[in-house]
């Protein structure tokens, strides 16, 4: 897979590393932590597996992570909750061919491990009908609210044969899908962060992307979990 991290090509697989590393305040003690993001590797040198979080200070904490195996997993610290301090976001690649991710973020305010953003949370709700129409359409649909999108697909050129009749109608019912998040961005805005997921509509067949649903996401403090604001194309 292009862009992967060969981390330690041929060496043991029981052999814990450090993927990552940075130093915060995370949990308001006043005091510069070092959270890590460790785990093993794969015989191959690819695969991370037993992900999991460390904190460390006077004492070592570790969060395990629900999905703890993928892809170049990644940490980031910033304040994603508006309360000073860092919040702790992890991501990773899931490797298969329809580009998903996986992702974490974590509070740790007065020693509190809370866990404010779940990718499975997310994808389980942000659901879409993606439905094949006439005349070179595809329409997409929300399942959770009332949002409808059209796509324009009239310039996919001799894909389009395969699907329609001369006239633009279509020649069967045909069906795509919106996938899980492939992405999961950090927005700096002012003194803290907000959320970009990004979605991929995939059409015909799986590398059929006829565009991405972008949904801004903000931490809402009285609800204490992440609220979105609408999602559009691009």
């Amino acid at each position: 897979m292009e862009g992967m991290l060969n981390y330690r090509q041929g060496e043991s697989s029981n052999e814990l590393i450090i993927f990552d590393s940075k130093r915060a305040d995370v949990d308001g003690d006043g005091k510069i932590e070092k959270v890590s993001l460790v785990g093993t590797i794969s015989e191959s040198g690819i695969v991370a597996s037993n992900i999991k979080i460390t904190i460390s200070n006077d004492t070592t904490y570790d969060v395990n992570l629900k999905t703890n195996k993928g892809y170049n997993p990644k940490l980031f610290l910033g304040d994603f909750t508006s309360d000073g301090l860092d919040d702790v976001f992890v991501s990773m690649e899931s490797g298969n061919t329809g580009r998903e991710g996986f992702f974490y973020i974590y509070s740790f305010a007065l020693n509190n491990e809370q866990k404010i953003f779940d990718y499975e949370v997310f994808n389980n709700k942000y659901k879409y009908d993606v439905t094949y129409d006439d005349n070179y359409i595809v329409r997409v649909t929300s399942l959770f609210s009332p949002l409808k999108y059209m796509i324009d697909i009239s310039n996919k050129g001799h894909y389009l044969n395969a699907l329609y009749k001369s006239d633009g109608s279509l020649k069967r019912p045909t069906k795509g899908m919106v996938s899980p998040i492939i992405e999961l961005r950090a927005i700096k805005d002012n003194n803290h962060y907000n959320l970009q997921a990004i979605q991929r509509i995939i059409g015909y067949y799986n590398a059929d992307t006829l565009g991405m649903i972008v949904t801004p996401l903000s931490y809402d403090k009285f609800k204490n979990e992440f609220v979105s604001m609408t999602p559009y194309l691009i």
